[in-house]
């Protein structure tokens, strides 16, 4: 869900979605080609499970990603060269969740987790159950 080329802006309400795929560059919600995105995520059940080599679950890939996540439960997986949780793991962007249950399992040996380098994160009542590598 997004943007191959040009930005995103994605707003999920009430649904319940599960992403599955392989391939070389792969993003489940957001933007690839370095173009920002706005992903509004509420009242969600959400499930991934990508394999490649650069892997984005929620956000971007080398751009912005402004991710604002309410009373959602994320079952995040990923295995590949690089992997990106929730944010963009290069570029910049803030990432805010409240109310959320965060299941990440990811095998790698790049991974970013939640925000950005350039960016902020903020997490209030998140329940997170995090696995890299095992």
């Amino acid at each position: 869900i997004g943007s191959l080329k040009g930005r995103a802006e994605i707003d999920m309400h009430d649904i319940s979605y599960t992403c599955v795929c392989t391939g070389n560059i792969l993003c489940a919600i957001g933007a690839l080609g370095k173009e920002p995105a706005v992903i509004n995520m509420h009242n969600l059940n959400v499930t991934t499970d990508l394999r490649g080599r650069n892997l984005v679950n929620v956000g971007t890939c080398g751009s912005t990603a402004e991710c604002r996540i309410s009373r959602t439960q994320l079952n995040l997986y990923a295995e590949g060269s690089a992997v990106s949780g929730i944010g963009d793991r290069d570029g910049g962007g803030n990432v805010h969740m409240e109310d959320c249950d965060l299941s990440m399992t990811f095998l790698t040996g790049s991974c970013h987790l939640i925000g950005s380098p350039n960016g902020s994160h903020e997490l209030i009542r998140v329940i997170k159950k995090i696995s890299l590598n095992e």
